[in-house]
């Protein structure tokens, strides 16, 4: 038996309105994206193959299910124009249908309810004819439609979508979920911090490379994508927050979808741009930015006496030899240049890395992984702007600065493609 997904709606403009430019497919729900619960369903009912069709290709989904085909189904994904009617859709993919093998579809924007530990092929002896002209699961056989009795929740809205996602989560059993249970409704996913002081009330589920800071309460409801920084002291109840976001310092949303740079009320369909000023308090005055400087300054003066004597033999040894060692570059010599124009207050010496025109020679990005993509370094800058100390500025000069001497010549090469 083959498999077909055509997930999309006739009105899509709410999910147009929220979620600009997102393929139906990769909206995630209880952290994974839709299209993945589909792929887990046709694996277990050993579909050897499913074409998917989405009116909004996603090259990134495309190239994604390609690296990471866990499931052993050959996966054809398609741009194709949005239709829910089966009788108009099935000549248009006639040479995949065929005549012999029944092919197994799901159609409309929904989500299809089932035990992934006991569901069959015997979940389908009960079939009903169909024409195939609405959302819902069918099998096409002879090119005859036929509905499946399985049951599914449609998303016409953004509220529907919000209570799918806690739905999905409270029934986790059913489901595979992303990350790890570490207890009874709790999921974490890989290299998440959690401080001391953290509070968490089941049901919870983190992402990947999640940081909660001192004094954050997740109070029940909580679902984290990754790549979040959520900052102290906040409060997060019946929420939703999407892959690389940042919740600012001292924030309580309770009942809300954080993404795409908006904080949605699912409830009212209302919401509130997020700007950088949101997170980020008078406490960067004159004095501070006065005191930055001098600490700056003073910093580069050192680092650049520092420097000098072996920035000299690594050009004498370019001269005679036509090219920089290695050395050059695991002692941060390459930001020799960059020093010097912090003391002629061209640079800042730790700033953003995104920021155009802003060409720190340092960022809070650098004090971590070499490899960080353009989205985690913004996640990353809006983290430092908020959290600039001296202390702070300090670490990250001798962290990235210890990070270098350790490289390899793979990760140079990585961060050489990032810069």
């Amino acid at each position: 038996m083959k498999g077909f997904l055509n997930i999309n709606t006739g009105d899509s403009s709410w999910a147009d309105d929220f979620f600009p430019e997102c393929s139906l497919y990769t909206l995630p729900v209880a952290g994974k994206a839709l299209g993945e619960y589909y792929l887990d369903l046709y694996s277990k009912l050993g579909l050897h193959n499913v074409r998917i069709i989405d009116f909004n290709f996603d090259l990134q989904w495309s190239e994604r299910l390609q690296e990471m085909n866990q499931w052993p189904l050959e996966i054809n994904y398609q741009g194709g124009q949005p239709c829910n009617d089966l009788r108009k859709l099935l000549p248009r993919h006639q040479e995949y249908f065929g005549k012999e093998d029944a092919t197994l579809i799901i159609s409309g924007f929904i989500f299809v309810h089932y035990d992934i530990k006991t569901v069959t092929s015997f979940s389908f002896a009960t079939v009903q004819e169909d024409d195939g002209s609405c959302e819902g699961v069918f099998i096409v056989r002879n090119g005859k439609i036929c509905r499946l009795p399985l049951p599914f929740t449609p998303i016409r809205s953004i509220l529907d979508y919000f209570n799918l996602n806690f739905q999905i989560l409270h029934q986790g059993a059913n489901y595979t979920l992303p990350g790890y249970k570490i207890e009874d409704g709790v999921f974490t996913g890989m290299n998440d911090v959690i401080l001391p002081t953290v509070e968490i009330s089941p049901p919870v589920l983190l992402g990947d490379n999640v940081l909660l800071q001192r004094g954050c309460q997740l109070a029940g409801d909580v679902i984290i994508g990754q790549n979040i920084i959520v900052d102290r002291d906040c409060l997060l109840k019946s929420c939703i927050v999407f892959d690389h976001s940042y919740i600012g310092e001292g924030m309580e949303l309770v009942n809300k979808i954080v993404g795409f740079q908006r904080i949605i009320d699912p409830f009212s369909a209302a919401y509130i741009m997020i700007e950088d000023d949101c997170f980020v308090s008078d406490m960067r005055n004159f004095l501070q930015l006065n005191a930055n400087f001098v600490f700056d300054y003073l910093l580069s003066f050192f680092l650049a006496l520092l420097m000098t004597p072996f920035y000299l033999l690594a050009q004498a040894w370019h001269r005679l030899f036509g090219k920089h060692g290695r050395l050059f570059y695991k002692l941060s010599l390459d930001r020799y240049l960059r020093l010097l124009r912090v003391l002629r207050l061209k640079y800042p010496l730790v700033g953003n890395s995104c920021s155009p025109g802003e060409n720190s020679v340092f960022s809070y990005s650098d004090s971590f992984s070499l490899a960080r993509s353009f989205v985690q370094r913004e996640l990353d800058d809006s983290y430092f702007r908020l959290h600039n100390t001296f202390y702070m500025r300090f670490s990250i000069v001798v962290k990235a600065l210890i990070n270098r001497l350790f490289v390899t010549d793979a990760q140079r090469s990585s961060e050489g493609n990032l810069e």
